[in-house]
């Protein structure tokens, strides 16, 4: 009997040696309309040892045990978030185990895109593996296995996104196919009218911008852009956001907040928000140490 409630007794002191919490992070926001903005959104489950300063009793004070990779959408004042997509990596004895066989080796998304006029949502992942992956009527599908940055033409029709040997291919979603479109160049965003997109190429050492028109297959010097308004206007960057998405209507920018302006009392901001012309900064989605 005494063996017994011994053992019932050490159970249960093991069992509080251990503390599960959950941490999240965001990161890659981009459009899904004027008024609502899409964005990965990582949460972690850990598992905190409590007496993990005893020296050979763990090897840390804390574990993941299970992650979760999010899409998620919320509306331009960081309201009303909503789970598109979730893709969950178990842990069990730190070894990573996908409860999708699909996503084997997907460890982070990169960069996402949508097409209105198509409903669809593309987005590229990283880890073991890169593929590129859609999203339509709640189906996910694997539609490239190795590509990155990938983005809708204006029309819906086209999926541009480049391979690891620095190609830029279309997915042509008309008849299901990728075809290659430029080589020795990485691929930008599209122009409004979808005639032409900006494209890098390394040249020597150095790597340079240019517009390349698909009509005449010219290409103008012109530098980096990031991204490209609806009026025209080209987006070479910006002082408050990096990776910065203009919005449909082209009044707004979404992007992940450069640290040192805004960060206040060690919270480290992952989702902004403000007006094209880089006023009115609001910070929708930030870890804080102290929470």
């Amino acid at each position: 009997m005494r063996n017994i409630n011994f053992s019932l007794l050490l159970i249960v002191l093991i069992s509080t040696l251990t503390k599960a919490s959950e941490g999240a992070e965001y990161a890659s926001p981009a459009w899904m309309d004027n008024e609502t903005i899409i964005c990965v959104k990582y949460v972690d489950t850990v598992k905190d040892r409590l007496f993990g300063w005893f020296g050979d009793i763990t090897d840390a004070r804390s574990i993941v045990v299970r992650q979760e990779i999010q899409i998620v959408s919320m509306d331009i004042e960081g309201k009303n978030e909503k789970v598109i997509k979730s893709i969950v990596i178990d842990y069990p004895g730190q070894s990573p185990k996908w409860r999708e066989e699909v996503f084997k080796g997907v460890r982070f998304i990169r960069f996402i895109s949508y097409s209105p006029n198509y409903n669809i949502i593309a987005f590229g992942c990283d880890g073991a593996v890169h593929p590129i992956f859609i999203i339509k009527d709640s189906m996910t599908k694997k539609i490239v296995e190795e590509g990155f940055k990938p983005r809708f033409s204006p029309d819906g029709k086209f999926l541009q996104y480049t391979s690891s040997d620095d190609k830029i291919w279309f997915y042509d979603f008309d008849v299901g196919e990728n075809k290659i479109l430029i080589e020795n160049a990485r691929g930008g965003p599209w122009s409004p009218d979808g005639k032409k997109i900006a494209i890098s190429k390394k040249i020597g050492h150095d790597i340079n911008g240019y517009l390349y028109d698909l009509e005449t297959k010219e290409e103008e010097f012109f530098g980096f852009v990031v991204d490209w308004a609806p009026n025209g206007k080209l987006i070479k960057g910006s002082r408050l956001l990096l990776n910065p998405r203009v919005s449909p209507d082209g009044t707004k920018i979404v992007g992940e907040p450069h640290s040192d302006p805004i960060r206040e009392n060690g919270r480290m901001n992952y989702i902004g928000i403000c007006d094209i012309d880089e006023k009115n900064l609001k910070v929708l989605r930030y870890y804080a140490k102290d929470k």
